[in-house]
């Protein structure tokens, strides 16, 4: 105890707590700042609860019934799994669901990319979506897709004219029941992924190019040039995504409701109080030493 008592230490006890209530409050908001990224990156690492391709068989204002078609996996069999990684095992997802299609200002969700050129879901459309459970209803992590069937094998996101490549990696992802989700993007015209060989290794693999005569016109700028694997960037950094028809800013893209943040409010939560007990731990050291110079 003497040493807390040495006036000559009380005043580097104060900053010592001073600076320690800084770092907690930075730590709490730091896993905010390096998970920011697309909703693609997210969703092809299991940023929900399910990720399923549907039939809509009827709507009743935002609420739509799905017939789940298929339930996707993200990642390759038995690799570790994402820390964003939230999926519930396919067992829990049912055959049939409803789903709240309500979107970030309470407007219908638009399609992120339609094969029939759709602006909003219809009775009937064949779709992907992404879900967060909740209670009896599933909603709407990210703005669905309209795709050109239910077969994993055959479906497209787009005409083959009007082909993407963000659209070729959803078409890749999906054929492969989720084990390829990790693309690469160069320009607009092509597409690489990190390919597992049975020996373990992984090895990087051109996957899709654009057909000469197919240029499409709403080729996905977004993604020219960059490694969506990496999209763990500062949200100055992180790109939004083209072909999303409900106008939102890039902001409310990357951390829109139902994304990773949620996941870290808890944290935050202990950092802010533990930076407010540290904070306080100063305050008193520092009256206490003012008293003891009286």
């Amino acid at each position: 105890m003497g040493y807390f008592i040495k006036k000559q230490n009380r005043k580097n006890i104060t900053r010592f707590f001073t600076v320690l209530s800084l770092c907690f409050l930075l730590s709490g908001t730091a896993p905010l700042t390096a998970l920011a990224h697309d909703a693609e990156w997210g969703m092809w690492r299991g940023e929900q609860n399910a990720l399923i391709i549907g039939t809509i068989t009827e709507t009743e204002g935002n609420l739509y019934q799905i017939t789940v078609n298929h339930a996707l996996t993200c990642g390759p069999e038995g690799a570790e799994k994402n820390v964003i990684d939230r999926m519930l095992p396919l067992s829990e997802i049912p055959g049939e669901l409803t789903a709240d299609f309500t979107g970030y200002q309470g407007e219908l969700y638009s399609y992120t990319t339609s094969y029939h050129g759709r602006e909003k879901p219809e009775k009937g459309d064949f779709v992907l979506l992404s879900l967060d459970k909740k209670g009896e209803i599933w909603k709407l992590v990210w703005p669905p897709y309209e795709l050109s069937g239910t077969d994993p094998q055959t479906l497209e996101l787009l005409p083959e004219k009007e082909k993407t490549n963000t659209a070729a990696a959803w078409e890749i992802f999906i054929r492969s029941g989720g084990s390829i989700n990790e693309f690469f993007f160069s320009g607009a015209n092509s597409l690489s992924a990190n390919i597992l060989q049975e020996d373990g290794s992984v090895k990087r693999e051109l996957l899709w190019e654009r057909q000469e005569g197919t240029e499409s016109e709403t080729a996905d700028k977004s993604t020219s040039g960059r490694n969506i694997s990496d999209e763990t960037a500062a949200l100055a950094g992180a790109g939004d995504s083209s072909g999303a028809a409900d106008g939102r800013n890039r902001l409310i893209r990357e951390t829109g409701e139902g994304s990773y943040r949620s996941s870290f409010w808890p944290l935050i939560a202990v950092s802010v109080v533990v930076c407010i007990l540290c904070f306080g731990l100063g305050v008193i050291w520092e009256i206490h030493r003012k008293k003891n110079r009286k």
